[in-house]
């Protein structure tokens, strides 16, 4: 459409009109306004991807450590899961899951878990006397594995999950997936 004048007659005066349409520098400031917004609002996009990854991986944590802790409150008060051994405070059980059988296998530390292996984690058990709870309303006195059964009525299961996904062999506290920070849940048990 080009934009000269023309003349439109509606019976009594002449008067002139100019053609609708935009110049080149309408449109190149346009397009400068339109870049600018595009420019400030992409960092939000990538921001709330990656938050929604970390977000979708911190739930699957808490899921994996949630099914152990319904494993444990499960099983009776003097099950041999749940049972120190004399001469210890805590009980601590460290697996990894294997991604073949789907099933949590134990190992000692410091062996390193395979690298298909997707979560570790620890479980620590710890027993109290009911009088440890209530005198301040703290569990900071751990009863000794050599306890008889009347002497202990309360036993703290603690199960930590960590993430073992994007793993370089140097440590490093994130990888391909997002930060790797291990979830801690944990439940009282009484007698």
């Amino acid at each position: 459409m080009r934009n000269e004048p023309t003349i439109i007659m509606d019976g009594r005066r002449a008067r002139w009109h100019r053609a609708a349409g935009m110049s080149l520098v309408e449109v190149l400031v346009s397009l400068l306004i339109i870049s600018t917004i595009a420019v400030g609002i992409l960092p939000l996009f990538s921001r709330s991807m990656r938050q929604n990854r970390e977000g979708g991986n911190y739930t699957e944590l808490t899921n994996v450590a949630r099914s152990a802790l319904e494993e444990y409150l499960q099983l009776d008060f003097n099950a041999p899961p749940l049972t120190l051994v004399a001469g210890s405070t805590q009980l601590v059980t460290t697996q990894y899951l294997d991604p073949a059988t789907q099933r949590w296998v134990t190992f000692v530390l410091p062996a390193v878990p395979p690298a298909a292996a997707r979560y570790q984690r620890t479980i620590q058990v710890q027993q109290f006397g009911s009088a440890d709870l209530l005198n301040d309303g703290n569990l900071d006195t751990p009863l000794d594995g050599a306890k008889s059964s009347d002497e202990v009525q309360l036993k703290l299961v603690r199960v930590t999950v960590t993430p073992l996904w994007g793993r370089t062999g140097t440590g490093a506290d994130s990888g391909l997936f997002g930060k790797r920070t291990p979830v801690t849940l944990e439940v009282l048990k009484a007698v």
